[in-house]
């Protein structure tokens, strides 16, 4: 029995003790390891250190304990214990030594010993290290990761955004056909091409004369119907594309007078080659207020007469698109019986004939409502205009630069983000470490007053 009892308190010697790190200080007052009031004897002891670290030998590992650490009593007991190598010369016979370096440092052990002060203070670090100074740090690394994060995807945004920006000045120029390296010079240079648009344009509208004809066929019989026959004349319809329709691409003079120029003088646009270089803008517009009877400009100009033909022309396929849709529908019963008395290009067209009537209307309407033709005809008609447009696709292409720009200075902040981690990174690891050696010190230096039990500091310091 009494073995037993004996193996019992064998074990229970072995116990280990765990202690909370974060109450390590409590746990060591409430003990009375220490002073309750040990702040004010260790201030007294840091100002010793102070004047102690002003004097102090080439010693390596002396250097290392007293480079950006806070000094503790257990690396004051360690240069102690260096001194005594490099002071051996200065001990007595007597065994005590005569150097003042000696003697500040044993001082200093001295009174941190009194009263365990040492362990109060070194409790206090442990505790600072583990609730404040390691968080704070990690925090700051974990700040910074954010910041890493929110740069890389800020600069992929920004790529985008100028991937876009380009992609839709690209489409810009392609609509107006110009490459986008020298914008006015380019949209000047464009404008020298509507003398061939117009040329085509007449060239397709002089093939809709069977469509003029079956149109104005179908007005003079229907108004027919309903005037009086006595007094009824031809009725013209869609002038301007009969007149373009017998004679092709003339000028505007002719078709407003009904005769034709003595000469034709066709407008130039002086224009600087090197935009760049050029300070003020201007474009010389020539003599075309002052253009005499004689003269006119590229044969048939859309800025006086394109509104003209283009109204007719949607007048035509409004005619055409009417007449199909009585063709198709119920109504063409109807309209067969009016129709019987009609002439023979009404009634013996079909609904095949009228479609390709119809495609080839549309088909001038979309060369007349193109839009890089209605640019082309704004450039030509005013100078304001055609900067204006400049300036628009300038801003589409600054547009580029400026999240380009954007980009490079969220990348700066990236690589900042970067070296301030790189900085920061050893003085956690260091401020880790030290805090396990401080860790194992007052462990041991408990232990060592329980009979050698075991020690555990627990709680956040194990996860540090």
């Amino acid at each position: 029995m009494q073995k037993t009892d004996e193996l019992t308190a064998q074990q229970i010697e072995n116990l280990p003790i765990d202690i909370s790190a974060s109450k390590l200080l409590d746990w060591l007052i409430d003990r009375r390891h220490v002073n309750l009031k040990w702040q004010t004897a260790a201030l007294a002891i840091r100002e010793k250190i102070n004047l102690a670290i002003q004097d102090m030998p080439e010693v390596d590992e002396i250097k290392q304990l007293l480079a950006g650490t806070y000094i503790n009593y257990f690396h004051c007991v360690r240069i102690v214990e260096l001194l005594k190598v490099s002071e051996s010369g200065s001990k007595n016979i007597f065994g005590y030594y005569s150097s003042q370096r000696m003697k500040d440092w044993q001082e200093v052990v001295r009174l941190y010993e009194k009263d365990n002060l040492y362990l109060a203070e070194v409790a206090q670090m442990l505790i600072r290290n583990i609730n404040y100074e390691i968080p704070s740090l990690k925090k700051q690394v974990a700040k910074f990761k954010q910041t890493q994060a929110d740069c890389r995807r800020k600069e992929k945004d920004y790529q985008d955004n100028a991937a876009a920006a380009k992609a839709e000045y690209n489409v810009e120029c392609r609509k107006l056909g110009i490459k986008g390296d020298k914008i006015k010079s380019e949209l000047l240079e464009k404008v020298k091409s509507l003398p061939k648009t117009f040329g085509v344009i007449a060239e397709k509208t002089q093939s809709l004369a069977p469509v003029i004809e079956f149109y104005q066929t179908f007005v003079q019989f229907t108004v027919g119907r309903t005037s009086d026959r006595s007094s009824q004349s031809e009725i013209e319809v869609v002038p301007i594309l009969q007149f373009i329709h017998q004679y092709g691409n003339a000028t505007v003079y002719q078709w407003r007078t009904g005769k034709v120029p003595e000469s034709v003088e066709a407008v130039t646009l002086s224009f600087l080659q090197e935009e760049e270089e050029q300070k003020a803008d201007e474009i010389d517009w020539g003599d075309i207020d002052d253009a005499g009877d004689d003269s006119i400009d590229f044969g048939i100009s859309l800025e006086e007469v394109g509104s003209e033909v283009l109204n007719f022309d949607i007048q035509l396929e409004a005619f055409l698109m009417q007449r199909l849709s009585e063709m198709k529908g119920e109504m063409d019963v109807l309209s067969a019986n009016q129709f019987q008395s009609a002439p023979s290009i009404l009634q013996m067209k079909t609904k095949e004939d009228v479609s390709a009537m119809l495609d080839k209307v549309r088909e001038i309407l979309s060369l007349l409502t193109d839009s890089t033709i209605q640019h082309l005809m704004l450039i030509k008609s005013s100078p304001k205009y055609v900067d204006r447009l400049t300036e628009s696709l300038k801003q589409k292409c600054g547009q580029e630069e400026k999240m380009l720009a954007s980009k490079e200075a969220v990348h700066g902040k990236y690589l900042e983000a970067i070296e301030e981690e790189r900085q920061l990174m050893p003085k956690i690891d260091k401020l880790v470490a030290n805090t396990r050696i401080l860790q194992r010190q007052i462990e041991q230096d408990i232990s060592s007053r329980y009979k050698n039990r075991p020690v555990n500091l627990m709680g956040s310091i194990n996860s540090i």
